[in-house]
């Protein structure tokens, strides 16, 4: 028995839609980008699927890699490169590897925009040059006011620091010793020290909360008077 002959395939201009024999399929639902001499391009929508599963894919391999809870972060450092010029003093530990209590909360947010561990740690080599530039500058202006004290400042500074935990609280002395940030200070304090008088407790205020104006006023003067 002869086969059948099959009716020719027509693509109507109106509604785009496919004439085979006596049935009509419909293409008026395929994007535009999807079509081709007015038929659907299945070879560029084959692509473009395999495409968007490519990225479906890479999303998923991303958010198994994401650490599950903010504490699950790692704070490490590889081998940094500092710019021209920045060094650290011998035996410096950059503040970000210590347990600095604003971590948790830099953590969580790592978290909460699903970073991964190794964009963290990029964003740490960051902050690990901002912070050793800054390291850098003040190590150079100490160094340059212990030459501003001739060649036996870093002896003198030695000598302040002595004498002040020698005579005072380690409080105090740690409090003041801190203080001596330029080469001007530390010859102010040479003055003060030479005299080598021991230190006397000051004597405890009277609470004058209690005072009149014109008492407080006349309270004030008195204990001027005394030096």
């Amino acid at each position: 028995m002869p086969d059948e002959a099959t009716e020719p395939t027509e693509v109507t201009e109106a509604t785009g839609a496919e004439a085979t024999g006596t049935e009509t399929v419909d293409w008026s639902f395929v994007p535009e980008t999807f079509i081709k001499d007015d038929v659907p391009d299945t070879g560029a929508f084959r692509a473009r699927y395999d495409e968007l599963a490519a990225q479906a894919a890479q999303a998923e391999e991303a958010q198994a890699a994401l650490p599950e809870s903010p504490d699950k972060y790692e704070i490490r450092l590889g081998e940094l490169e500092y710019p021209e010029g920045v060094t650290l003093p011998e035996g410096y530990e950059l503040s970000i590897l210590k347990d600095d209590p604003d971590l948790p909360a830099l953590k969580q947010v790592f978290h909460d925009h699903k970073l991964p561990q190794e964009a963290v740690d990029r964003i740490m080599e960051v902050a690990a040059i901002r912070e050793a530039r800054q390291v850098s500058t003040l190590e150079a202006d100490r160094t340059e006011q212990i030459g501003k004290l001739g060649p036996d400042g870093q002896s003198r500074i030695d000598t302040v620091k002595k004498t002040l935990d020698a005579r005072l609280p380690p409080e105090l002395a740690a409090d003041l010793y801190s203080g001596i940030t330029t080469a001007a200070a530390l010859r102010g304090m040479e003055k003060l020290l030479e005299g080598g008088r021991k230190v006397v407790p000051s004597t405890p205020s009277r609470n004058t909360s209690d005072m009149k104006p014109m008492e407080r006023l006349e309270y004030g003067l008195r204990q001027r008077a005394k030096g």
